[in-house]
């Protein structure tokens, strides 16, 4: 059977211009793979800014001592950290945020830990009662303490997975063993369920947690907290607590007009906005990408 007239042109010009076939179906085919991997790529990074953002704890509000910086990944860190927040401006905020629903004052600060003849360095993070509800966090060995070892300065602790099994072998043989701090033994109780990493880079299976007052009275012998993690309503308006934010810090702490703030607001939506945008930007680029693949393959298809 006889080719049709356009296919038999089509072969006679890509035998008359080899060269110039081969990078036409070059350009098209690298154009095709940059527009897919770009878009496989997005849709990756979008879910899981989805899942880091769940790690978090839902609809999360925190106020911190101190100025927060975020980096283009999304990851924050704080500079000119202050010991002036208390307490009882936890309490305040709590009062005076508009839509608060849940709330704990916490501590976090990097301290040796010994247990089981063992030595490791860990994330010690101090709080009420209420952290696994806010953070979305739950042990799933033995349990968290309750408001009456918080009340009293209980000596607990619940260990992340693996610092549970760097100083016991697994996170099961951890239950109802010392750990030590300087000379300070606390009871295990607990140990959480496997996290990960959250949106501020921190490794959420790399901590212990105790009570607020026990950490603060027996382990370190301050005063002061790194800040508050709240809970804010479903939908509710983030530049009204911003507001109400400042007014309240700013007046306990007696800042005047002019001087700058001893401490910062964000919430999981500021590290998504950041990955966001970079995210754009990846797609820009790859859209450019595969436009001038798709354009050189397009280019090289005419004779000169």
């Amino acid at each position: 059977m006889a080719l049709p007239l356009n296919l038999r042109i089509a072969i006679s010009s890509l035998s008359a211009h080899k060269l110039r076939a081969i990078l036409a179906m070059l350009g098209v085919f690298l154009g095709a793979l940059a527009f897919t991997g770009v878009q496989n790529i997005s849709q990756m990074m979008v879910r899981n800014a989805e899942i880091e953002t769940e790690k978090l704890g839902p609809n999360l509000y925190a106020v911190v001592a101190g100025k927060v910086r975020f980096r283009k990944s999304g990851s924050a860190r704080i500079f000119n950290y202050a010991r002036t927040f208390t307490v009882s401006d936890a309490k305040a905020l709590a009062a005076g945020v508009p839509s608060v629903l849940n709330y704990t004052p916490f501590v976090v600060q990097g301290m040796p830990v010994r247990g089981g003849g063992n030595a490791v360095t860990a994330e010690v993070t101090a709080s009420w009662e209420s952290y696994t509800d806010i953070r979305s966090h739950k042990p799933d060995i033995g349990r968290f303490f309750t408001r009456e070892e918080v009340e009293r300065s209980a000596k607990v602790c619940v260990l992340g997975r693996k610092i549970a099994t760097r100083l016991f072998g697994t996170p099961e043989a951890a239950l109802e063993r010392m750990v030590y701090i300087y000379r300070a033994g606390f009871r295990v109780i607990g140990v959480m369920e496997e996290k990960g990493r959250d949106l501020s880079g921190d490794d959420q299976d790399e901590i212990l947690l105790m009570p607020l007052t026990t950490f603060m009275r027996r382990a370190s012998n301050q005063y002061w907290i790194d800040g508050v993690f709240m809970t804010l309503a479903k939908g509710a308006d983030r530049a009204m607590a911003d507001e109400s934010v400042n007014d309240i810090m700013r007046r306990r702490h007696r800042i005047g007009p002019g001087e700058d703030d001893d401490f910062s607001t964000l919430s999981a939506k500021d590290a998504i906005q950041l990955q966001t945008q970079a995210l754009d930007l990846m797609q820009t680029l790859g859209g450019i990408a595969s436009g001038v693949s798709f354009a050189v393959g397009a280019s090289a298809s005419f004779p000169s």
